[in-house]
């Protein structure tokens, strides 16, 4: 996904845990992060508020499969965060639409993308 995101104008960066993904986003701040549910060492959901905590106008995008349908607990965890949630298999178009939309919120909000990042 990595080499789509890049061939699509996007600046990546990537990461093999939630320990490493933190340590990355403390070097080089993301606009957005997307991150499978069952990530390594760490879940989405915790990596995402405690990457948030690091930078907190990031926006998340958080990729789920089969095995780990939204249940109450989690939609509960994650209400009035403005995380967006896909369901796998995700089109790499689908995933591409979704990382543009949160950019142009991020940007709605204040915070500019870097430039190379922005799609009209």
């Amino acid at each position: 996904m990595a080499a789509i995101f890049r061939q699509n104008g996007l600046a990546v960066e990537t990461a093999e845990s939630g320990a490493e993904a933190l340590q990355v986003a403390a070097m080089t701040p993301p606009d957005v992060l997307v991150t499978d549910l069952t990530a390594p060492e760490m879940n989405a959901v915790d990596l995402a508020f405690e990457l948030r905590r690091i930078v907190p106008e990031c926006r998340v995008v958080l990729s789920i499969g089969p095995a780990h349908r939204p249940d109450g607990a989690f939609e509960a965890r994650i209400a009035g965060q403005g995380f967006a949630v896909l369901a796998k298999p995700v089109h790499p178009a689908e995933l591409l639409a979704c990382i543009y939309d949160q950019l142009k919120i991020k940007r709605a909000n204040g915070t500019e993308a870097p430039k190379d990042a922005n799609r009209n």
